[in-house]
């Protein structure tokens, strides 16, 4: 609870020495950790919502809550083209860089693939791959900008896919438990009501 008190305050407004920080301590291990543990009360099915007969205690909703938070939080920081840049020199130092005709594309097109991802991902990507621990990757060559962008983005969507499921399902079943309708979709998945809406408008 001591670390994701401590990365939970650290990446309340994010700032770049704040997301290396929390790369170098692995700060964000207690974020996946307590998003797994409440995953196991969640429902397969969409709409998400807790399983018949789970109810979490207060405490435990705020939990799902904050880790919720501050994953996006996390995320919000994107990487710049000095920091690719810098990505790009750490990995070339650590692992073998193929040799091109063109340097200067090459750098273009690593900074149009990974515009957009976000720094925390591009620092914890780095670390995999010089650590050799880069599930997929290869640990003599660096990745071809087009497979970097994508284990980046891989992830972002393993630190956030969890913690987003069990934020979602906590709020559907305490608004239904007060009445009310379940929250948008967002990204995982459609509520009944709202497909059933659209199959009905087909339908006639």
């Amino acid at each position: 609870m001591e670390t994701f008190q401590k990365i939970k305050e650290l990446v309340v407004v994010p700032e770049r020495q704040s997301v290396i920080l929390s790369v170098k301590q692995d700060l964000v291990n207690p974020l996946q950790d307590i998003a797994q543990q409440m995953a196991q009360y969640v429902t397969r099915e969409y709409p998400l919502t807790l399983i018949d007969g789970v109810k979490l205690t207060p405490a435990l909703e705020e939990q799902a809550f904050a880790t919720y938070q501050t994953v996006q939080n996390l995320l919000t920081l994107k990487a710049s083209v000095e920091d690719i840049a810098e990505a790009l020199d750490v990995l070339e130092g650590g692992l073998t860089m193929q040799k091109v005709s063109n340097a200067e594309a090459r750098a273009k097109a690593y900074i149009t693939a990974l515009n957009g991802i976000s720094l925390w991902a591009l620092l914890q990507a780095v670390k995999n791959l010089v650590r050799g621990e880069a599930k997929g990757m290869s640990t003599t060559f660096v990745p071809s900008c087009a497979d970097l962008a994508q284990y980046c983005r891989d992830l972002e969507n393993r630190l956030s896919g969890t913690a987003e499921k069990v934020f979602i399902a906590v709020e559907n079943s305490r608004n239904l438990a007060l009445g009310g309708k379940r929250i948008s979709f967002m990204r995982i998945g459609k509520p009944c009501e709202e497909l059933h809406g659209n199959l009905s408008s087909k339908a006639a």
